[in-house]
């Protein structure tokens, strides 16, 4: 890795960039700087704009990976005492879920399955492990079809994965959609410089502190998304590593 006083692009760097990098990915980032230059007369290598949209998805990447282990651990944690098992998605137990919901759990238990090649048996933890935050937001949201009750099961059950706040779930719904967009938009390298950095990891700690403030107290400490805000190529200083 190069000091960044000493990254340059080369020639070549820059025409196979936009030789693979093509299917309109960096128009966004041509427009980006040239509303730059005529608003702030600031002058912006989009490959910069590039750089920098990349290290803050990454800087994003940590604290969306707490949100998502802490919030199906505890979730799942607390289904499984409501439950009586480990497996309470099965049907017949006493969690009913919709039938897309049972059709989540069925396509992470196929992961698991392919992944284990006939190693060992799959246990609950595994298909735990496979799911998405997807699938647990959509557990804190609307449910009231194919005998599944979600409001009955936020009051017996996934309420108490929050134990720290007094909001209900049309209020913490919301906000892990939002996340859980974030999540697919860094997952599959969109542009997200244009976002609100600073206020969704507000709201992924706040919510990570919904279940465990010690550990949002952890994560807040150690993401990396303040500094990278501060290195934005229209203030002068890019970033230059991601």
């Amino acid at each position: 890795m190069r000091a960044p006083a000493d990254l340059t692009v080369t020639a070549e760097q820059r025409t196979e960039f936009a030789r693979l990098m093509t299917g309109g990915r960096m128009n966004v980032y041509d427009a980006a700087v040239t509303l730059a230059a005529q608003k702030h007369q600031v002058t912006v290598d989009p490959i910069d704009l590039y750089v920098y949209n990349m290290a803050l998805a990454g800087a994003l990447l940590g604290p969306l990976h707490m949100l998502e282990v802490v919030t199906r651990n505890a979730m799942h944690h607390e289904l499984t005492a409501y439950a009586g098992r480990e497996d309470w998605w099965v049907r017949g137990s006493r969690v009913t879920l919709l039938e897309r919901h049972y059709e989540r759990i069925d396509e992470f238990e196929g992961k698991v399955v392919r992944d284990l090649k006939g190693s060992r048996a799959v246990v609950p933890g595994d298909i735990v492990a496979a799911s998405d935050l997807g699938f647990w937001t959509g557990l804190l949201g609307k449910g009231s079809r194919d005998g599944a009750d979600y409001e009955r099961l936020w009051v017996d059950a996934t309420r108490l994965a929050f134990p720290n706040t007094r909001q209900n779930r049309y209020q913490i719904w919301p906000k892990y959609n939002a996340m859980r967009a974030l999540r697919n938009r860094v997952g599959h390298h969109e542009h997200i410089f244009r976002t609100d950095a600073k206020r969704n990891l507000s709201t992924i700690v706040e919510l990570v502190g919904f279940i465990s403030a010690p550990l949002a107290e952890w994560a807040d400490d150690r993401s990396r998304v303040v500094g990278v805000l501060g290195r934005h190529p229209f203030t002068g200083t890019p970033v230059t590593h991601f």
